[in-house]
């Protein structure tokens, strides 16, 4: 089970620098060595499918009861409505 929240920083012109914290739970299996990914939608567009694999916070994401803090880069897209959270599954919950 994972908690996003997504922040913003105006970085310069339209383009912005979308700060996304991932709260790894405590729970077993919660934790995933697998490739994640992230989709942010508003309502002037989408980021498309973009990796999750630098954290800023940690060499090791999605550790067991970690918080994780990435930044995406995208041009604005108004106000958000919906994000996907997604892995491709090569290391399912340990």
């Amino acid at each position: 089970m994972l908690e996003v929240i997504i922040s913003i920083l105006f970085l310069f012109l339209s383009v912005l620098r979308y700060i996304v914290t991932v709260y790894t739970s405590s729970i077993a299996k919660a934790a995933t060595q697998a490739n994640a990914f992230i989709t942010l939608y508003g309502s002037e567009g989408d980021t498309g499918r973009r990796p999750l694999s630098d954290s800023q916070t940690s060499d090791s994401p999605f550790k067991k009861g970690q918080v994780d803090v990435f930044m995406v880069e995208a041009v604005h897209l108004g106000k958000l409505e919906k994000i996907i959270v997604e892995h491709d599954g090569t290391e399912p919950g340990m």
